[in-house]
């Protein structure tokens, strides 16, 4: 046992008697502490040591120093090994002052048969001295001494130690009062004095330090511990590592397995199987053994292994007294490197087996209860007949004794979080479609299941962030992919948000998802004529559909709605929610698969515009490889959160709102649209052609100059890129977007970060230029670090109109945020980091801003950088 105890407060107490404190075991499940006087407060701090098998052994003693005496010492029996040995010491002392030479003990190892303990002074009692002496049976070892320190002393080094690994030695104190140590002080002026602190410095020396006083001398001792090292090249295994979730175990594939006996809890006639595993060599043609169970026969009932036979992954269970040999099912492909999870599940029927949460095509049918006639043994990683083990990490293993679902498995796989929500491994693919620009629509799942539009199209007015523009002749897709194609006995869930651009019903289908065509079995949502959203599925070669669940009403309505379809294999059911509502279901009669070699489209039926494409918006599209239940189907309606704190802001009506468009306005705000028609957030962070306009305006900027990929640089937000001075900047051709008249408002915002003062106008933002007779606008840092924005509407002498910082200088090598606001004909406003830092209300254009210059960042028209 190690115990310490620190006083409350120095005010508390100012005696010996209340301070020291003495630790043993009264009993073996129970630790005593006691003091001489119950005054002041006392907090502490235990620790228990247990060896598990013999790794070291203890000898506890108590003995006293009575009044008068300095020292006293206890008899070990048996002796010790003195340079495998250390002490943990505690007392307690009938002290009423706070004199270190009284109160102030040193406790130590006297000799191989000797513990000993010693004071400075005589007086009082140490009524109660308990000692530890602690003996290592393996390779550790123990070294000792003594520091005195003298007057004015502080510091005490001994530098002949038998050099030690500092990874794996520590400096002792056998006091667990630490640092105490023998003092002659006579006075409360002095207990500071009476404490060391002892360090391990270099592989030969240890440093003792204290508070150095003319006053009083003081004597302490140490022991340097050092602990067995690990033998070169190898670990002791299982060792505890990192893991899928927290940490895990990693076995060594030759002798390291768990084994939790033989609970009766884990004999159960139905089971559900499953870890994380992550092999150290999937491909080497070795079965790996993750759970065993074994009957009275040494015959496996229940196992989850890697197969030595293709490497697969393998679910057993034996039948009880009706058959001698074991039912084993295979997963579809070989194990892989890196994390999987790995599942099994019988319920009475069926077998079935799951990797990464998906359903494996082995299903087995049959009937009975698992074999539980007198439980042999469980272990996990090895199999204990032929004995082998499983050579690899192991995370989060779970047994239950009835078989999970295939949404129960997902929860499991991802550490309980439910399937809707889950961060991994719920939906095979997701597609928030915020991207804003460009033909990709990244999946963020780990799937890597990216989309390609047909045309770049977007809309700042998602139903949350941005979404995909569909105008009736676009789509986006993805080729075939195992994740998209589902077996007659898997099942099925597909959500997404959508608005119809009308509220008029089309005149032909139009597909919001679809995997399937004319001649081929798959699955599909679309709008009809009539505006009812429908989930249709056909395991045919001609599409009716066999099944097709429909809404009553109209929801092709130019709103947003969110539509589930769900395909359940238990209840032999489809299903078809609106905004988390049920609205339709019908027995599923399909018999054969749904898989097929095709493209999966969204906004389309088959990559050709021909009259089934999507006139609206999509968002938030994902497909899962399970049936989501009504609970979930809410969960995922409510962003995949049990609560939602709050929106980015509120509609032109009021009403709460997650869109992009309407998060650039106040909460309030009746405008019709706050969204910018360009925003370059440069969080590329790679790339030396160009950086792109999140907007959905495709203002995509061209980067010039000398510019490399090492310009990109940690930004204020995400990256940025670095501008030298010279020839690097970023244009635009002429366009519309950038063009105003004489009464337009429009507004310049950029962030900024100049490191040294200009030797001259450096350009932050600008379209105008010196040649010809049109106007333009420009936003700049002077020489002396002040920022301005100047209008024009003839370029005669630009700028005809400005407003210029005058307070501080903004080249100081910090981020600053700049935005220059032109209010119609009224004013032009200069804002720094949010503050207003100047004004023009007289403004005197009276022609056109617009113009036919290119549009720059980091350098004006007339080449000025």
């Amino acid at each position: 046992m190690l115990f310490y105890c620190e006083l409350g407060s120095p005010a508390d107490n100012d005696g010996y008697d209340g301070m020291a404190v003495a630790g043993w075991f009264s009993a073996d499940n129970t630790l005593s502490w006691q003091r001489g006087l119950a005054d002041g407060t006392v907090t502490g701090h235990y620790y228990v040591f247990e060896a598990q098998n013999s790794e070291f052994a203890v000898q506890a003693d108590t003995f006293s120093i009575t009044s008068g005496n300095t020292s006293n010492t206890a008899s070990l029996s048996p002796s010790v090994d003195m340079s495998k040995s250390f002490v943990i010491g505690s007392y307690r002392v009938d002290q009423t002052g706070d004199t270190p030479s009284t109160g102030n003990v040193s406790i130590y190892l006297a000799s191989t048969s000797t513990v000993g303990a010693a004071r400075s002074a005589t007086t009082d009692n140490i009524t109660d001295i308990r000692t530890f002496v602690v003996t290592f049976s393996g390779d550790e070892s123990v070294q000792r001494g003594t520091f005195s320190y003298a007057l004015d002393d502080g510091q005490e080094i001994y530098s002949s130690l038998t050099a030690v690994d500092l990874d794996y030695a520590i400096a002792w104190n056998p006091n667990t009062r630490q640092g105490q140590m023998l003092n002659n002080g006579t006075g409360s002026a002095h207990t500071h004095e009476a404490f060391q602190h002892l360090e391990l410095t270099g592989t030969t020396t240890i440093q003792g330090d204290r508070h150095a006083d003319s006053a009083s001398t003081s004597s302490g001792n140490w022991e340097v511990i050092q602990f067995a090292t690990p033998t070169a090249g190898a670990e002791p295994q299982p060792a505890w590592i990192p893991g899928k979730y927290g940490s895990a175990l990693d076995f060594d594939g030759t002798d390291d397995y768990l084994s939790p006996g033989t609970p009766a809890a884990l004999n159960t006639k139905f089971t559900s199987v499953m870890a994380w595993v992550n092999l150290d060599n999937p491909l080497d043609d070795t079965s790996h053994e993750i759970y065993n169970r074994q009957n009275s026969s040494n015959a496996g009932a229940v196992a989850l292994r890697k197969r030595n036979t293709g490497n697969l992954y393998a679910f057993q269970i034996r039948l009880d007294g009706t058959e001698s040999t074991a039912r084993i099912i295979t997963s579809d492909t070989a194990a892989g490197p890196g994390w999987h999870h790995v599942a099994g599940t019988y319920d009475g029927t069926t077998i079935k087996m799951y990797v990464d949460g998906v359903l494996q095509t082995g299903i087995s049918a049959i009937s009975g209860a698992i074999d539980i006639d007198t439980l042999n043994s469980i272990d996990l990683a090895r199999h204990p007949q032929p004995t082998n083990y499983l050579g690899g990490k192991m995370d989060d293993v779970r047994i239950y004794d009835y078989a999970r679902s295939t949404s129960q498995i997902i929860e499991d796989m991802n550490a309980g979080h439910p399937a809707p929500g889950s961060p991994i491994g719920s939906a095979v693919g997701h597609w928030k479609l915020d991207e804003g620009y460009g033909t990709a629509a990244n999946d963020q799942t780990t799937n890597d299941n990216d989309l390609t539009l047909s045309t770049a199209s977007w809309t700042n007015s998602g139903k949350f962030g941005k979404a995909w523009n569909g105008t009736g002749a676009l789509w986006l897709s993805r080729a075939d992919d195992a994740d998209f194609d589902f077996s007659a006995t898997e099942d099925l869930t597909a959500s997404l948000w959508f608005k119809s651009d009308s509220a008029s019903n089309p005149g032909a289908v139009e597909y919001l998802l679809n995997k399937a065509n004319a001649t081929t079995a798959g699955y599909a949502v679309y709008a009809n004529t009539s505006g009812q959203i429908c989930f249709g599925i056909d395991d045919d070669t001609t599409w009716n559909p066999d099944i097709a669940s429909c809404t009553t009403a109209d929801y092709y309505d130019a709103a947003w709605h969110h539509v589930t379809a769900i395909r359940d294999i238990i209840q032999d059911k489809t299903y078809i929610y609106i905004d988390a509502v049920s609205k339709d279901s019908d027995s599923d009669t399909t018999t054969a698969t749904l898989a097929n070699s095709l493209s999966l489209y969204l906004g389309d039926r088959d990559g050709t515009d021909n009259g089934d494409e999507f006139n609206g918006d999509l968002d938030e599209v994902k497909i899962f490889r399970s049936a989501l239940t009504a609970d979930q189907v809410k969960l995922l309606y409510n962003q995949s959160s049990s609560t939602v704190m709050g929106a980015t802001s509120t509609d032109s009506s009021g009403n709460a709102s997650w869109s992009s468009e309407r998060s650039y306005c106040p909460p309030g705000d009746t405008t019709g649209s706050c969204a910018p028609v360009a925003e370059w957030k440069m969080d590329e962070n790679t790339g030396t052609a160009s950086t792109s306009d999140t907007s959905g305006n495709d203002n995509n900027l061209t980067i010039n100059g000398s510019m490399t990929e090492s310009n990109w640089i940690p930004g204020k937000f995400g990256s940025a890129l670095d501008f030298d001075g010279t020839d690097d900047n970023l244009s635009r051709a002429d366009d519309a977007d950038f063009d105003y008249t004489t009464s337009s408002s429009f507004t310049l915002n950029a962030w900024f970060k100049h490191p040294l003062q200009s030797s001259g106008q450096d350009i932050i933002l600008s379209k105008q230029e010196t040649t010809g007779a049109d106007g333009g606008y420009e936003l700049l840092m002077e020489a002396d670090g002040d920022i301005t924005c100047g209008v024009d509407t003839d370029n005669s002498s630009f700028p005809l109109d400005s407003v210029t910082s005058t307070a501080a200088t903004y080249d100081d090598n910090n981020w600053h945020f700049v935005s220059c606001v032109k209010d119609g004909t009224t004013a032009l406003y200069l804002y720094i980091d949010g503050v207003l830092v100047g004004t023009d209300s007289s403004l005197t254009g009276t022609g056109t801003y617009a113009n036919d210059d290119v549009f720059y960042l980091g350098r004006d028209g007339d080449s000025g950088a």
